[in-house]
C-alpha cells in the first residue's frame, strides 16, 4: 500500500518471522481515476515502486506487481500460492481506498484468509473516542525503529504473476499532468532531503514556513515521501528527535516547530477518518 519502503516496514518483519513471503503491490486503475488523483502523483509513485522493486530484488525476492481489482487479484494469488495471512499497514487514504478495503476485508472472511493490519501513522481505524489519542502517538512515535531484512528467501513465482506491465498515465485514464520540477519518488531521495533539512535548509524553519518565497527552500519537503510511506513517521520523528539532542546553537526552536506539524500531519487525518 502506501508503504514502500523496507525500512520499519512491521508487516514485512512480521510475515519473514513466519515463512516465504511474496511481496505484492497492486496498482488499482480505479484509484487513479478519483478526482483527488493526477499523474504527477502517479509518475511519483512510478519512481517509489521501481525503487522498492530493486530494493527488493537485490535481497532475493523480486516485487510481484499486478494491475487490476484488489480483491480479485488476493484471491487469484492466495489460491494459486496457498496463502493463509495477508499482513498489511492499514491505509488512511480518500473514500474509495477505505471501501476497498472493506470489500477485501468481506473477501478474505468468506476464503478464510486471515488479514493482519498494523498501524504506520498515529492515526486510529474505528475509534469511538479522541480521548488518549496524543499519548498514544506518542507511544508509537517512541517505540524501537525495525531494520531493513538483509534477505527475503526467494519463492517460486511464475511468469504470469509478474509479468503486469506498468502502465503510462494514459493507459488507466489520467490526463496530461506536465511538472518538470516535481520532486523525485522514492526513499534515496527522501533520505537525502531529510539530511538537507536538518543540516542546513531548516535553520529558519519557524519564519520561513510561513512565506512562499523561503518555504520551498526552508521545509522539509517531506510531505511526499511520508503519504507514500518511503520514510516512516516514527523514523523522521526520531531523526528530528536525536538532531534537537545535538544541542546546535538556534536549532532547537526550529525543531520543535517541525515536530508540532509530525503531530498535526496524523491529528488532522485522524479527524477525517474519525
Amino acid at each position: 500500500k502506501r508503504d514502500l519502503r523496507l525500512y520499519d516496514h512491521a508487516p514485512l518483519t512480521a510475515a519473514l518471522a513466519n515463512g516465504p513471503v511474496m511481496p505484492l503491490y497492486i496498482l488499482e486503475p480505479e484509484l487513479w481515476q478519483q478526482p483527488d488523483m493526477s499523474g504527477r502523483q502517479f509518475g511519483f509513485l512510478q519512481e517509489c515502486v521501481e525503487e522498492l522493486a530493486r530494493d527488493l530484488a537485490a535481497r532475493g525476492q523480486p516485487l510481484v506487481i499486478r494491475i487490476g481489482d484488489a480483491a480479485s487479484i488476493l484471491a487469484d494469488l492466495c489460491a494459486a500460492h496457498c496463502v493463509q495471512r495477508i499482513h498489511a499497514h492499514q491505509e488512511t487514504w480518500n473514500g474509495w481506498t477505505y471501501e476497498r478495503d472493506r470489500r477485501v476485508m468481506r473477501w478474505a472472511r468468506s476464503a478464510g484468509i486471515k488479514v493482519q493490519e498494523y498501524q504506520q501513522f498515529g492515526v486510529h481505524r474505528r475509534m469511538t473516542s479522541r480521548r488518549g489519542w496524543a499519548s498514544r502517538w506518542d507511544q508509537l512515535m517512541e517505540q524501537p525503529i525495525l531494520p531493513a531484512p538483509d534477505h527475503l528467501p526467494a519463492i517460486d513465482v511464475t511468469g504470469d504473476v509478474t509479468g503486469d506491465r506498468w502502465p503510462t498515465p494514459r493507459d488507466i485514464g489520467i490526463v496530461d499532468d506536465p511538472c518538470p520540477q516535481r520532486q523525485t519518488g522514492g526513499r534515496q531521495a527522501g533520505l537525502h532531503l531529510m539530511a538537507s533539512f536538518f543540516e542546513t535548509r531548516g535553520r529558519d524553519y519557524r519564519a520561513a514556513m510561513a512565506t512562499p518565497v523561503k518555504a520551498a527552500d526552508s521545509c522539509s519537503r517531506l510531505s511526499a515521501y511520508l503519504a507514500f510511506g518511503c520514510l516512516s513517521v516514527r523514523e523522521v520523528w526520531q531523526e528530528s528527535q536525536a538532531q534537537r539532542a545535538r544541542g546546535r546553537h538556534g536549532w532547537a526552536t526550529q525543531i520543535r516547530s517541525f515536530e508540532s506539524r509530525l503531530h498535526w500531519h496524523c491529528h488532522f487525518i485522524q479527524k477525517l477518518e474519525d
